[in-house]
This record gives structure tokens, C-alpha cells and sequence, in this order.
């Protein structure tokens, strides 16, 4: 089969998004959606998710021709290699997650910023309250560190590397690289020489 999009609307940046299968003489174009602004194939051309103006996300099954709409109100969105599953934050600020066969599953609430889902789509690392949490596909949360002010790279690993805010007292010399200090060290003060006494000349 093959996936393509007409009537394109450069004001709304909408189109609508087709599938036809090409094993029949007459093969049909089958309408998905419209209004579409972005969507995601999975490998086999079984599923697709994809974007509507306002922000509803929608679920598309080619095998049955059936679909549907899955959340509204959606402002974030990650959907993981091979549409194996899809990660998306609200309006309102909470996390979900679906997997492709599984149901919406809220992950937390009050969500700052969603972060990361990996290709997996095994974990999902997010933002709340200035603080890294990480979500599991099984259900498990964590908080990783708090006080949390730049978020640099994730690693589906496990690593992450990020800016905490601290403070801690120093002076000006702790800036600077002396190469002589070494040197400077073992130098002395000088020795003045004695007052000359009369008999001296």
C-alpha cells in the first residue's frame, strides 16, 4: 500500500491524508483523515497516528478501516519507532501513554515539559517541578534528581546529564591558573644586610 496526502491548506498547514492498496486492478484511494497537520506510519502500513487542527490525536487501523480519536487538547507528542507506542501531554499539563495495542494510560499530572521517549517507547523522561521523573512501560515511576535547570542529553541507557542550581562561596585567585605559584613558593624573603659601624672603613 501506499500513503499520500492532498488538498494541502497553507494557511491551516492541513492536508488530508489518504492510503491505497496497490494489489487490485482498480485500486481505490481510502481517506484516513482530514485536517491532518502531522501522522506517523508503523513499519507494516498497519497503523497510524496522527495530528488534527485543535490538537486531537487520532488512531488508524488499515487492516479494518477503523479509527478514531484518541485524546483532545494535545500540545506535546512522541510516538516511538515502529508506532510501538506514542507519549503525549495535554493542555491541562498531564502525561499519557498508549501503547499500539494497549489502552491510554495517564502516566502524571502537572507536567512541566515531556522530554524524551525513546525509540523503544519503553520510557518516557519528562519534567515536573524542576525535576527529572522517568516512566516505565510497566508502570514503575521515579524521581531522578530535583532543583533541575537545564536538561543537556538523555540516553536511552539510562545516563542523563543536566544543570543543577547551586551556590558555594570562592575568591577571585581560585579563577586563576598560576603556573609560577610552584616557584613563587619557595622563594624567601630577603635578608636585610647589617648597619656599618664606623670601624667598617
Amino acid at each position: 500500500k501506499v500513503f499520500f496526502t492532498q488538498n494541502f491548506d497553507f494557511a491551516e498547514q492541513s492536508m488530508s491524508l489518504y492510503y491505497m492498496k496497490l494489489d487490485g486492478k482498480k485500486p481505490q484511494p481510502v481517506l484516513i483523515g482530514r485536517n491532518v497537520t502531522d501522522y506517523y506510519i508503523s513499519d507494516d502500513g498497519q497503523t497510524v497516528y496522527y495530528l488534527k487542527i485543535g490538537g486531537l490525536l487520532c488512531e488508524y487501523n488499515t487492516k479494518n478501516k477503523k479509527g478514531g480519536t484518541i485524546a483532545e487538547n494535545v500540545s506535546d507528542l512522541q510516538v516511538a519507532v515502529d508506532c510501538r507506542a506514542v507519549v503525549w501531554r495535554a493542555d491541562d499539563k498531564a502525561l499519557y501513554r498508549k501503547s499500539i495495542n494497549g489502552e491510554s494510560v495517564k502516566i502524571d499530572t502537572d507536567v512541566d515539559y515531556l522530554y524524551s521517549s525513546f525509540n523503544s517507547g519503553k520510557s518516557v523522561y519528562y519534567i515536573k517541578n524542576k525535576a527529572i521523573c522517568m516512566y516505565t512501560e510497566n508502570g514503575d515511576r521515579k524521581r531522578i534528581s530535583s532543583g533541575v535547570v537545564k536538561v543537556l542529553k538523555f540516553y536511552e541507557s539510562g545516563e542523563v546529564y543536566y544543570f543543577k542550581k547551586g551556590s558555594f562561596n570562592c575568591v577571585l585567585s581560585d579563577y586563576i591558573d598560576d603556573d609560577l605559584a610552584k616557584s613563587d613558593s619557595l622563594i624567601t624573603e630577603p635578608v636585610p644586610p647589617s648597619v656599618p659601624q664606623r670601624e667598617s672603613y
